[in-house]
């Protein structure tokens, strides 16, 4: 099986050969991997043979080869959803400070951003890369739940998000959406607006995955939920162990 048939089939539902593999690093670990050996030459997605391929929507812009996702993966085109470019773009704790203060402004800033994200999407998808699912950077929320409150979600960016996410789903591509924190009480609005599959599911900020595939089972796909940074620091790798055990269970 296939990276790209073995995701599909995850994605319908059904049962693979194996669980998908995927996963980030920070630049500084992949520094220290070449200090301690690691091959210089080697991305680390293609050494692990990691079955998500991301490409940058910036860098296929921009025409940065190293960008096209290869052949057998499961390709997939990443950007930022409007509330995150907004906060990338003015920060994080600014952008919420103008949210309350000028609720209106922040409103019109992010409507703008919606149009220009879908003007770039539209051209790399131009570009002939034959994506399968669409990544999105979307941190909404932190330990305690959303930055703001669900009410404001629906009214305001809920909309934004079903217009980007239903304008890729018509194209064939699964939604992939990505946020740190808590944002349990939003998963039907995102499963509403076309989400197919939320990341990264942090269990020390309260997303119960017993809970959720009790509550979405047959309608959405839960990626994550892997909190090793306890046990891995410790040097613990028999605890990382049993929790990886115990998730896939």
């Amino acid at each position: 099986m296939t990276s790209k048939e073995r995701i599909r089939k995850t994605l319908d539902f059904q049962r693979p050969d194996r669980i998908g593999m995927y996963d980030t690093f920070l630049d500084a670990t992949i520094d220290r991997w070449k200090a301690d050996g690691f091959p210089h030459y080697a991305a680390p997605a293609d050494y692990f043979d990691f079955d998500i391929d991301i490409a940058g929507i910036e860098d296929l812009l921009a025409g940065n080869g190293s960008s096209y996702p290869g052949k057998d993966k499961y390709a997939v085109l990443a950007f930022s959803e409007p509330f995150q470019k907004l906060c990338d773009i003015m920060g994080r704790e600014y952008t919420l400070r103008r949210l309350a203060l000028y609720p209106k402004e922040v409103r019109e800033r992010l409507v703008n951003l919606t149009y220009s994200l879908m003007s770039s999407i539209e051209a790399a998808l131009a570009k002939g890369v034959l994506f399968d699912g669409v990544w999105v950077w979307g941190d909404v929320a932190y330990q305690k739940g959303l930055f703001f409150s669900p009410q404001w979600y629906r009214d305001n960016l809920l909309p934004l998000h079903k217009k980007i996410f239903r304008f890729v789903s018509s194209r064939g591509l699964s939604v992939f959406f990505h946020s740190d924190g808590d944002i349990s009480e939003i998963i039907p609005d995102l499963l509403d607006a076309g989400v197919k599959a939320i990341h990264p599911l942090e269990e020390s900020c309260g997303m119960d995955i017993k809970e959720l595939i009790g509550n979405y089972r047959n309608d959405m796909v839960f990626v994550g939920h892997v909190d090793l940074e306890g046990a891995i620091r410790r040097g613990d790798f028999s605890a990382a162990i049993i929790s990886i055990a115990r998730i896939i269970r």
